[in-house]
């Protein structure tokens, strides 16, 4: 299964990860491809440590967010 942003990686982010990320500096959209592709190297310590999202992501979504990095940032 190729991982893209339109599946599985958006769907990880739930309405309250996306609402949360619009409000703290840096600001990043959640919700939107280009502002989680932008931001993703910030992104992915924080989801590999387990500090974000609240009660963190398990270990496969974690390697996916990871692969889809690797893989530059597919779209779909």
């Amino acid at each position: 299964m190729a991982i893209t942003w339109n599946d599985p990686i958006k769907t990880y982010f739930t309405a309250y990860d996306i609402t949360h990320m619009k409000q703290v500096q840096p600001q990043i959209d959640l919700g939107d491809y280009t502002s989680v592709k932008d931001n993703a190297v910030l992104i992915y310590p924080r989801l590999a440590d387990g500090t974000m999202p609240p009660g963190g992501w398990n270990a496969d979504w974690i390697k996916n967010f990871k692969d889809w990095i690797e893989a530059g940032y597919p779209e779909s």
